[in-house]
């Protein structure tokens, strides 16, 4: 994956442009993950974007992360789980086997369905720090 050094506040504005604008990403697409360096600079990487969508219920069509999506709405989701106290790892914006076990621990914990799936149900429940392990 090629890199490009940029300064710190030129990264925060691409990255604040490109996440306010995943929405309207489909599903399978590129974005830019910054990774931080020394030095006020940060390399900005060229991702593949891989999201999955509910296929029925009452969230049909959203966003339901499982394993093997990967991108910057899986790094946000593996924050939300880390500060929650459900993940304590690196964060490599890859929904893998760690982050599908604490999906399942957080969804048993507050009594929904421990599929390790992160629909819209889990995520807005991760959000909420009445449900945090602290």
């Amino acid at each position: 994956m090629k890199t490009q050094p940029v300064s710190n506040f030129l990264a925060s504005l691409i990255a604040s442009f490109a996440v306010s604008n995943l929405p309207f990403l489909a599903p399978n697409a590129l974005a830019f993950v910054a990774s931080s360096q020394p030095e006020n600079q940060t390399n900005l990487q060229l991702a593949q974007v891989n999201y999955s969508r509910c296929a029925n219920g009452p969230n049909r069509g959203s966003y339901c992360f499982r394993l093997g999506n990967r991108g910057p709405l899986i790094y946000e989701l593996i924050e939300d789980l880390r500060r929650a106290g459900y993940y304590n790892v690196g964060n490599d914006s890859y929904y893998g086997p760690v982050a599908q076990r604490a999906v399942r621990d957080f969804q048993r914990n507050v009594g929904l369905t421990p599929d390790g799936v992160a629909g819209p149900q889990t995520r807005n429940l991760l959000k909420n720090p009445s449900y945090w392990r602290y």
